[in-house]
């Protein structure tokens, strides 16, 4: 869902009143998405997620959040945006730093060896399927724009 929300509609989501043009408004948002996930990795301790689903649940938010956004354009700030995406950074970051802090510590060394084997194949996978998902998204979303940009 992360990579959906920063590939495929991030680059969508432009607000034409703000002091930033659209590129700035795109690398700041992807920035304070990076800031989040380095502090989230950093202070692991403090980020220790207790299921996988309140991070599937948060990112399908904020997914719909800059789905709907990029479709409508209805939030009046670009820092709306920015928030959630520092949300989503330091839910990534979370999730990332617990999974392997769950393999590390939680886990057979027999058992270490294939999930550190498949843990890479689980963050490519779903990189490739949003960016396959996120061609049609982006040219639904470019046809049927409320305002050109």
């Amino acid at each position: 869902m992360m990579y959906l929300t920063n590939q495929g509609l991030l680059e969508m989501v432009f607000f034409p009143g703000s002091i930033l043009t659209h590129a700035q408004q795109y690398s700041w948002s992807n920035t304070t998405r990076c800031l989040g996930t380095l502090i989230s990795r950093s202070a692991h301790k403090f980020f220790l997620i207790p299921n996988a689903w309140i991070y599937n649940g948060l990112a399908l938010v904020i997914l719909v959040i800059v789905g709907t956004e990029a479709s409508y354009h209805y939030l009046p700030s670009e820092y709306i945006i920015f928030s959630l995406l520092f949300l989503q950074g330091l839910l990534e970051g979370a999730a990332f730093r617990t999974t392997v802090f769950r393999i590390q510590n939680k886990t057979t060394e027999k058992e270490q060896e294939f999930c550190l084997g498949v843990f890479p194949v689980s963050l490519f996978l779903p990189a490739v399927l949003a960016g396959l998902a996120s061609l049609p998204t982006h040219d639904y979303l470019c046809e049927n724009h409320l305002y050109a940009q």
